[in-house]
């Protein structure tokens, strides 16, 4: 698994707006399709291919499948993300307390193409975090989903992080609470950038299948100076 290369420069340039296409999630899976008239399926799976150099250290390693005569690219990388650190509510004033933490998480793309249209699934695996050096689910593994359409799951992590198995509070009430907001946060958080990461990456594909750069693509930069 390679890591995907940081996606802010390309994305100062590339907003993130569907221009009409429809990003649709379920579960742990985002898809999309884009129409691309003009183009074979043989074209379109060249242009989807060299885009993967922009979003890999190593775009060799990452690549599953290549199977140019279904026109279809697996890739399976991994990225992390930076949220806030759930346990500073624990510890507000401890300044050895970080206020930020790090989640890693597994992706797999599948780019399938036809003539005229392709179409982009992203999928993840649960993301997890570190605590001395050892890796544990995210919100409790299974119970992350794109859509957090899984309320009632959410709120079953975020009690089993608060209070113990006999069911008593871990902490104090006010601690209690501060935690629980901030459980209920990094979710939104992690939920808020996977999706994100995932339609720029579905984005920044296509504007390499429509062959526009991502300094092209910005109306800004074409402003008179």
């Amino acid at each position: 698994m390679l890591v995907m290369k940081k996606l802010l420069l390309l994305l100062m340039f590339i907003p993130i707006v569907s221009f009409g296409q429809e990003f649709k999630y379920q579960d742990k899976i985002m898809s999309v399709v884009f129409k691309v008239d003009s183009l074979s399926a043989s074209e379109i799976h060249s242009r989807a291919l060299n885009s993967i150099a922009n979003l890999y250290n190593n775009a060799n390693n990452v690549i599953q499948l290549n199977d140019t005569k279904a026109n279809k690219i697996v890739l399976k990388g991994s990225s992390t993300m930076t949220i806030s650190n759930t346990t500073k509510a624990l510890m507000p004033n401890n300044p050895y307390s970080l206020k930020y933490q790090e989640i890693n998480y597994k992706h797999t793309i599948n780019i399938d193409s036809k003539d005229g249209r392709y179409r982009i699934v992203y999928s993840i695996n649960s993301p997890t975090y570190k605590v001395d050096y050892t890796d544990y689910p995210f919100a409790g593994g299974n119970r992350f989903t794109f859509d957090d359409n899984s309320k009632v799951d959410k709120d079953v992590w975020v009690r089993t992080m608060t209070h113990k198995p006999n069911g008593k509070p871990t902490f104090n009430k006010k601690k209690t609470e501060s935690f629980r907001l901030a459980l209920l946060k990094s979710y939104d958080e992690v939920n808020k950038e996977l999706k994100r990461e995932a339609e720029a990456t579905a984005l920044i594909i296509n504007d390499a299948v429509q062959q526009k750069s991502a300094l092209e693509s910005n109306s800004i930069l074409n402003d008179d100076f």
